[in-house]
């Protein structure tokens, strides 16, 4: 038989560790190509999701709108939409895919392609959201859903016809006077069938400012209490006399303040619209 020396096992020892070692990089450095590779592809579809909102909003005599959005990781689930009809109303969309991740994002993806169609068709935010849940039924998998806040706004009266499917209830400025619109049905695709929903409408009056926001915002939690909880009341008390893009820049710096270093759990959407 062969018979090892010392120095023969002492060679062969360090010949083992390099070679293991050379395996453990070659393997690190498949894991950060692959790494990589997610990065890209995240950063890409982070480009066509925002691609998807509005590259800028309306110009609309009489009315400022301010828009914000900011997903809490690469894709986000959120939505918003500002878009002007063929008749001068204007559609007013905010929306809230559940979930997080991936899957979220490419139903957030669904519903924009879904809405930019859509809302060239429907001439009321009630048709809009049947004509969307039943688009939707094609591309949802059971347990996802949508809350959305839809209204059609016209300019001239200020009339704002809307339906709130489980979205947070948005709020009315009026004089230092604070309404919240509720929900009038349930979210979009919430369980399969038909579901009862039903309109309301509102007036925005000169000086009257509208406030949607997802629940990134009202539940934004720091130290286990909600911004929501009392903050929000107090920013909105004497928030009326503020311009759209004031309040709305103003809104996420208090909670950014209120955050006190901590980052959001969920995307943080934003719709004002200010009638002047």
């Amino acid at each position: 038989g062969v018979t090892y020396q010392a120095e023969d096992l002492r060679l062969l020892t360090i010949l083992a560790n390099m070679v293991a070692v050379k395996i453990t990089n070659s393997r690190l450095e498949q894991q950060e190509q692959k790494l990589a590779q997610i990065r890209q592809e995240l950063s890409m579809a982070a480009r066509i999701q925002h691609n998807l909102l509005p590259s800028e909003l309306p110009d609309l005599d009489g009315y400022e709108i301010f828009a914000h959005q900011t997903p809490c990781e690469d894709i986000g689930g959120d939505l918003y939409d500002v878009r002007i009809c063929q008749d001068g109303r204007i559609w007013l969309v905010v929306g809230d895919v559940t979930g997080h991740g991936i899957g979220a994002a490419l139903l957030m993806s669904n519903v924009m392609a879904g809405l930019q169609i859509l809302e060239d068709q429907c001439l009321d935010p009630l048709t809009l959201i049947a004509h969307l849940e039943k688009y939707l039924g094609q591309h949802i998998e059971l347990g996802q859903f949508v809350t959305m806040f839809a209204a059609i706004l016209d300019p001239k009266t200020g009339r704002l016809l809307y339906v709130n499917a489980g979205q947070n209830p948005p709020v009315l400025l009026k004089n230092g006077d604070i309404t919240n619109l509720p929900a009038t049905g349930v979210p979009v695709a919430v369980l399969p069938g038909s579901h009862p929903r039903s309109p309301a409408e509102c007036i925005l009056e000169p000086q009257d400012t509208l406030v949607v926001y997802s629940d990134g915002i009202s539940e934004f939690s720091t130290n286990n209490v909600q911004y929501d909880e009392g903050r929000m009341q107090t920013f909105l008390d004497g928030a009326h006399k503020m311009s759209a893009e004031e309040l709305g820049e103003s809104l996420l710096q208090d909670v950014t303040d209120f955050a006190a270093g901590g980052g959001a759990d969920d995307d943080l959407t934003l719709l004002v619209v200010k009638r002047t």
